[in-house]
């Protein structure tokens, strides 16, 4: 039986899927069907070896992966809210917007959210700076961005881009 994880300051189930037994459930629960006719059976199932609220947290994120499906192709192993992902750029209409930016020496994605667009924009050779005031969206980011492109250079910052001085 994996130990509870505390919140963090960006809400408990963010802790919690970012543990090691957040991530060793999500894996568990890759490519399940979480429809509404089978997610009482495996919560009650699973509630056996994890905590009530990783569970549901593990739960919610997968059908939101299922959902996102549409949008990336890397759905399967990506942090998401549900504001996030019908907020952010599919990874066709991303693509298309970083190819702009293809000469750029450094980027940056303000309000960066889940990161839909700056995974485009990592994929490339440039560096890319993500920035975004909320802290899980930020945290959902880096690790969408290290799973969608791996060894790009992105730097992270948790600001109110409305207040950030962007010269140079």
């Amino acid at each position: 039986m994996y130990p509870t994880v505390g919140a963090d300051g960006t809400g408990p189930s963010t802790a919690l899927l970012l543990s090691v037994a957040g991530q060793d459930l999500l894996d568990e629960l890759s490519g399940q069907d979480v429809g509404p006719d089978r997610t009482l059976a495996l919560a009650e199932s699973l509630r056996r070896r994890y905590p009530a609220d990783l569970v549901g947290a593990a739960l919610s994120m997968q059908a939101l992966r299922v959902a996102a499906r549409a949008k990336f192709s890397a759905a399967g192993q990506m942090l998401l809210t549900r504001a996030g992902l019908e907020q952010a750029s599919s990874e066709l209409t991303a693509r298309h917007a970083a190819v702009r930016f293809a000469s750029a020496r450094l980027v940056a994605d303000l309000c960066c959210g889940i990161g839909g667009n700056l995974i485009a924009l990592a994929e490339g050779a440039r560096r890319v700076v993500a920035v975004d005031e909320d802290l899980t969206s930020l945290e959902f980011a880096r690790h969408n961005a290290s799973v969608c492109a791996p060894g790009a250079q992105v730097g992270y910052v948790r600001a109110d881009v409305t207040r950030m001085a962007l010269a140079g």
